[in-house]
């Protein structure tokens, strides 16, 4: 047997259909009660919306490091990176953002490839849960030579 509780704020009045056969008023303590109960869920709700919201709307940044290829007298190019929103990777070379990717929703991992300079540019990152929060790994390589290990 299926019931719903029906509440018309507009006219303070409520009932309780069963099966759409019967029709039963409530009264008052029931229907605060009632009341009390939606209110409850509504707090709960939004209680779980406000602890989620900071971290969906938050950008971690990796420290920048240097890379130069073996064997290069050149000034080190820097590598950085920023997690958004939990799953947007971007990583930057000298200030150019050269990936700017989703890792997966399900996995937390992903691999990705561009190219600067005439380089190529692959970052392989992965996700680990803990109890309380994860960690976010991206080892980046530069024409296959490991060039940064960026945490978030």
């Amino acid at each position: 047997m299926r019931t719903e509780l029906y509440l018309n704020p507009k006219f303070f009045r409520s009932v309780l259909r069963v099966k759409d056969i019967l029709t039963i008023p409530i009264t008052s303590l029931e229907t605060l009660m009632g009341y009390h109960m939606i209110r409850k869920t509504a707090v709960a709700t939004l209680s779980l919306s406000l602890l989620v919201l900071p971290v969906a709307a938050c950008t971690t940044v990796a420290p920048s490091q240097g890379y130069r290829s073996a064997g290069s007298t050149a000034a080190p190019w820097q590598i950085r990176g920023e997690l958004f929103d939990i799953t947007n990777v971007k990583i930057f070379v000298n200030d150019a953002k050269v990936i700017d990717e989703r890792l997966s929703l399900m996995s937390g991992d992903g691999e990705f490839r561009s190219s600067y300079n005439g380089k190529e540019i692959m970052a392989s990152c992965a996700t680990s849960a803990g109890l309380v929060m994860s960690s976010t790994k991206c080892i980046v390589f530069v024409d296959n030579e490991k060039a940064a290990t960026l945490t978030f």
